[in-house]
């Protein structure tokens, strides 16, 4: 599983958001509707390196420093040729990111 992958599937689904929480699947809400993306449960770990790969090496600093980041993300999908972008707010919950 990538991070780019489950935006994708977020677009593809017209999904406002996606939930990345450590020992839970990945979720998107599709109208109002909070919904599984798999069975596949996140160990802590996954979600670190899943959140990581959208930083640059100075977000990284900031996050590890702050425990919270709120950024912007622009991704291309292929599929529609066309770029969107995303609010995204990153922290630490119960240790984990």
């Amino acid at each position: 599983m990538e991070i780019f992958d489950l935006i994708d599937e977020v677009i593809d689904n017209n999904s406002s958001d996606l939930h990345l929480v450590a020992g839970a699947p990945p979720a998107m809400r599709i109208n109002g509707t909070l919904l599984f993306t798999s069975d596949q449960k996140l160990p802590p770990a996954e979600v670190e390196r899943l959140s990581f790969a959208l930083l640059n090496d100075e977000q990284k600093e900031k996050f590890r420093q702050e425990k919270e980041l709120d950024f912007s993300y622009s991704h291309l999908n292929k599929k529609r040729d066309m770029f969107c972008r995303f609010r995204i707010n990153l922290y630490y919950q119960r240790g984990s990111v």
